[in-house]
């Protein structure tokens, strides 16, 4: 189910969002996250946001705007260096300065920027940050500065994660679902099962599991995924939602939801995968790292869309003999959110007075001509995916798509589609839930670990006082 995002800002939610970790992935070449989501927000947001200077006069000279890309992989780099040096030299109006931070000097150098009053005009964010940008008045809304129909463009699900009470203060660069299954189809058909009927329940997990586990040998086993709950926390997020049609807290963030029944097969999964010896009594490797299934060691693994590329590039020999699907929910739902969708998008700051110039540098490297998105996700060997419906049409539509990522398209329609946007009130609330699923995976009945978890997001509510500062109040 598509989760909307309606997102009712007020101060004490900017600042309980301020605690959660933000959530973008590895992928290639990238380095991710092996816990949590790995970055916060840092933006400080405009001292007093009433006060605006003065817009810079009109000399006929270019508009300088400035734009920090935090480092991704090189390849990724490169590509948004010959985009701004293309806008460049496409027009006389707008001169773009560009300068790609590194990762471990991102946090620092923005927040000495931002506290000085030399922020960047343009810079890349994670979606889930863009509530609390905006609670801060720290970026711009670019809803009536870039047109329309670049946002009429992008997928119904990622504009929702931009979106806030219905006006856009970002525009999405792509997105990586956090929980996709990888199988080896040789090995399916080794133990019996049929490769091109991948399971579709908690139920065929576990069945398909045990079978697995019958024909491997020592050392290996037949699923992996998180099994700590500071890693469970963000991966698991997606079938919260699918199992229940919600996350553990409400919509107001006012009231704790872990006991509601439709979680339980979530407790009961994770106790009857452990007991069985389907999962490692420890897991092979962080939960963004698929080394393990390349090196053959798991049959099945969970691990996000990144990890499709990191095949392809690391483990070349296995491609023939992998598949993917969507991550079985309790009962088989194709419709229902078993990942949720973290990426990278790019905003305006809240001080800046070049709003129109800033706004058509983004229009033109992220919404413009089709060809520079798909020169994009062929660097990162289509192991990420498209905000554009555009984008995605012409990539379902190219060969070579297919043939460099057997994986694309299966995840660009079964998975992309159903994810929702990652939580984003306190990440205390994520492990709140989640370390009580780790206590059912070693034995602790669910009924017990519900009412635990209940307790204590009940407890962090009032600790925290996010009481009424939710999306739903």
């Amino acid at each position: 189910m598509r989760r909307t995002t309606h997102i009712k800002v007020v101060a004490v939610l900017a600042a309980a969002a301020m605690a959660m970790l933000a959530g973008c992935s590895s992928s290639g070449d990238d380095s991710g996250a092996t816990t949590a989501p790995p970055s916060t927000s840092e933006a400080d947001g405009p001292e007093d946001p009433d006060q605006e200077e003065a817009p810079p006069a009109e000399t006929g000279e270019a508009v300088a705007v400035t734009f920090w890309q935090r480092q991704f992989t090189d390849q990724e780099d490169a590509w948004y260096k010959d985009q701004v040096d293309a806008f460049n030299a496409s027009q006389s109006e707008v001169v773009v300065d560009y300068q790609m931070v590194p990762e471990d000097a991102w946090d620092q150098k923005m927040t000495a920027a931002q506290a000085a009053g030399t922020a960047p005009d343009v810079y890349t964010r994670a979606y889930n940050q863009i509530p609390t940008l905006v609670g801060q008045q720290a970026i711009k809304d670019l809803s009536a500065l870039i047109p329309q129909e670049s946002w009429d463009d992008l997928e119904p699900n990622i504009l929702d994660m931009v979106s806030v009470e219905g006006a856009h203060y970002a525009y999405p660069v792509l997105v990586e679902p956090s929980m996709v299954l990888f199988y080896r189809t040789d090995l399916f058909e080794e133990a019996g099962l049929d490769p091109t009927k991948p399971p579709t329940t908690f139920d065929e997990l576990i069945d398909y599991g045990s079978q697995l586990k019958d024909i491997l040998p020592d050392g290996t086993f037949a699923l992996g995924l998180a099994e700590v709950a500071s890693e469970m926390g963000w991966t698991t997020w997606g079938l919260q939602n699918g199992l229940a049609g919600h996350l553990p807290l409400s919509a107001d963030y006012s009231t704790a939801e872990a006991e509601d029944p439709a979680y339980a097969p979530l407790f009961d999964l994770y106790r009857d995968l452990y007991s069985n010896g389907i999962l490692p009594k420890q897991a092979l490797a962080p939960y963004v790292d698929s080394t393990p299934f390349g090196e053959g060691k798991l049959a099945m693994m969970a691990c996000g869309s990144w990890a499709s590329g990191e095949i392809i590039n690391n483990f070349p020999d296995l491609v023939e003999n992998t598949a993917v699907a969507k991550m079985p929910l309790a009962e088989n739902d194709p419709t229902s959110s078993s990942a949720t969708l973290g990426g990278w998008s790019v905003v305006v700051d809240g001080k800046t007075t070049k709003d129109q110039a800033a706004a058509d540098f983004i229009n033109y490297l992220l919404a413009g001509d089709p060809a520079a998105l798909i020169d994009y996700f062929k660097l990162t060997q289509f192991s990420k995916f498209p905000a554009r419906q555009s984008v995605n049409e012409a990539l379902n539509a190219d060969p070579a798509a297919a043939s460099a990522n057997p994986f694309r398209q299966k995840i660009a329609e079964e998975i992309v589609p159903t994810s929702i946007p990652e939580a984003i009130y306190p990440y205390d609330i994520a492990l709140a839930f989640t370390e009580e699923v780790e206590a059912a995976m070693q034995g602790k009945d669910t009924a017990s670990a519900q009412a635990d978890a209940q307790q204590k997001i009940t407890d962090l509510i009032a600790q925290l006082g996010i009481a009424g500062t939710g999306p739903g109040a």
